[in-house]
């Protein structure tokens, strides 16, 4: 997808989906109801996705003349891998709108519970797809 410019903009476990059982080989994404090619301007729905798994340039995003790059769904990836590591997310807040606010400040630690059990390759894959600055992040390339 991002090799074709197209960005999913709502990543999150839901949308991650076998289509055999537990076959790695046959994982899908789905629901692309928020897909949007990147070089589209302006994007429909610039601010959208679940909070909890949006990049903090989606979710902070004031100029909606303005766009953002399908990197941003690396972003969402490190929350998911995350998740699939510690069996918990990196915003610790119970209700929609901490966690919204939370997600746009995007300050989190790798010291929590957990954390010390993934191995260090992992744990520098993930920091990499959680770098706040997007020109930073690592990219699907």
């Amino acid at each position: 997808m991002h090799s074709r410019r197209i960005i999913h903009r709502d990543l999150k476990p839901e949308n991650i989906l076998f289509k055999k059982g537990s076959n790695f080989e046959s994982v899908v994404i789905a629901d692309l109801g928020l897909a949007v090619n990147a070089d589209s301007k302006p994007f429909m729905f610039p601010r959208c996705g679940t909070p909890g798994y949006v990049a903090p340039e989606v979710i902070n995003i004031e100029d909606f003349t303005k766009t953002y790059d399908p990197v941003c769904d690396i972003f969402s990836i490190g929350l998911i891998m995350n998740i699939l590591f510690t069996g918990k997310s990196l915003f610790k807040s119970k209700n929609l709108n901490a966690i919204i606010d939370e997600n746009r400040k995007s300050k989190f630690t790798f010291d929590e519970k957990g954390h010390e059990i993934i191995p260090p390759h992992c744990m520098d894959l993930m920091k990499k797809m959680l770098e706040v600055d997007p020109k930073k992040r690592l990219t699907a390339e």
